[in-house]
């Protein structure tokens, strides 16, 4: 059963408390991070209904649109889903009505918070890739103090930043160790999408995937992926704000 500490952890304290909080918490989101996932996908969806010959800026607004709405969405669910989480790790009652209302009222924060972190890492990577890196780990719990502690975006990044330079290299390690999980999982997603490939009679080639990957298979595995990401980096956020106050909550 899922605890949040009271005390600040060792790396491998944290990341156990992290898959304890993922498995306290997948029930309450599992449905919100598919819905997310499979609106994720509808802008690749768009050549299954795409017309030969259809005028290229009648495309290009679909596509945009597309991919506005599915932005949207995404940031809102975004805030509903690390609300829902955080709310299990300090055992708060919360509604999923109340969480949406939580996604809709930050949102608008998160969308703009992401715009100038992915700006500002893509600016680091394209420059030299450590920076990049150093930039990415800096700001990415941005978007956590803004839900968790309803900070806006310039507040989120400023906090994100306090909160990561208190010990770095600690801070890169843990995010490092995430993202290594992350990558294990990734190469398990890459096995099975095969095996449904190849059992679909499909040539492997991307436009002629079954419709059902995009729409049902990809999702089902964000479903799970992305909760346990979130929920990683909740308590990756929750040790560096006790290792800032010096105190426990």
């Amino acid at each position: 059963m899922y605890q949040r500490p009271d005390a600040p952890q060792t790396i491998g304290q944290v990341l156990t408390q992290g898959f304890l909080l993922f498995r306290a918490s997948i029930n309450e989101v599992f449905g919100l991070a598919f819905i997310g996932a499979a609106v994720g996908q509808m802008p690749g969806m768009l050549g299954l209904v795409i017309t030969p010959g259809q005028p290229l800026p009648e495309i290009t607004g679909e596509i945009g649109f597309a991919l506005a709405g599915a932005i949207i969405v995404g940031s809102v669910l975004y805030g509903t889903i690390v609300a829902r989480i955080n709310a299990v790790a300090t055992r708060t009652e919360l509604s999923i009505s109340q969480a949406l209302q939580i996604g809709l009222r930050k949102g608008p924060s998160v969308f703009v918070a992401g715009v100038i972190f992915f700006s500002a890492t893509i600016l680091g990577f394209s420059a030299l890739v450590f920076p990049g890196i150093i930039i990415a780990v800096t700001f990415m719990f941005c978007f956590y103090a803004i839900i968790v502690n309803d900070m806006g975006p310039l507040q989120g990044l400023g906090y994100s930043q306090k909160l990561v330079w208190q010990d770095w290299w600690r801070s890169f390690g843990l995010v490092a160790s995430m993202f290594a999980g992350v990558l294990l999982i990734a190469s398990l997603i890459s096995i099975i999408a095969n095996i449904l490939i190849a059992a679909s009679g499909s040539t492997g080639n991307t436009d002629t995937l079954p419709w059902y990957i995009d729409l049902l298979v990809v999702p089902l595995i964000s479903g799970v992926v992305t909760p346990l990401i979130y929920a990683f980096s909740l308590a990756i956020f929750y040790d560096l704000e006790l290792r800032i106050s010096g105190t426990a909550e």
